[in-house]
């Protein structure tokens, strides 16, 4: 296998700070008692855990804040999400993200055919389509973007459905699965 890029060992290096795939869900909640500048710096203080913990924490996606009436994660994924931390947010995160590492691989290799606007991969047995709850880095949308050095496919924008366990999943012009 030929080595990783910078982008996906990045997201391994994240992800690989958590052991192997754990099958407890945890979850804490708690207001945040004071303002914050970042998130990391309030789930060390409200959590009584590391900052680098606090950090992989926030980097992997298992940290939401409630606010304008849902709980929005607070890195990747969102649109717009909280930098900051205000007094009284609501906080709900995931102790133990579950692991899904087969999904960090070279995805070039994986490649089964493209055109200008299509381009099909053959998925990873056991990598997930869309993102887990507790884990936004190992899914096979993230995984295949940063392989492929794509800008970030989302699955599912247009009304997709989550794949089987394995085989051929198609990108539409790069934005995202069918």
């Amino acid at each position: 296998m030929r080595k990783l890029n910078e982008s996906l060992q990045e997201l391994q290096h994240i992800a690989d700070y958590f052991p192997g795939t754990i099958k407890d869900n945890s979850t804490a909640f708690f207001h945040a008692p004071q303002a914050y500048a970042t998130v990391p710096l309030a789930l060390a203080a409200a959590l009584h855990i590391s900052p680098d913990r606090a950090v992989k924490l926030h980097e992997i996606g298992a940290v939401y804040i409630y606010r304008k009436m849902k709980f929005r994660r607070t890195r990747l994924i969102e649109d717009f999400p909280p930098a900051s931390v205000e007094e009284g947010d609501l906080f709900r995160v995931y102790l133990f993200p579950r692991r899904f590492p087969e999904c960090v691989t070279d995805y070039s290799s994986r490649v089964v055919w493209e055109d200008e606007e299509v381009m099909i991969v053959d998925k990873p047995p056991g990598c997930p389509c869309s993102l887990h709850v507790s884990n936004a880095l190992e899914a096979l949308d993230v995984a295949a973007s940063a392989s492929l050095g794509l800008p970030l496919i989302r699955w599912g924008r247009e009304g997709g459905r989550e794949g089987g366990r394995e085989g051929w999943v198609g990108v539409l012009g790069a934005l995202h699965f069918f």
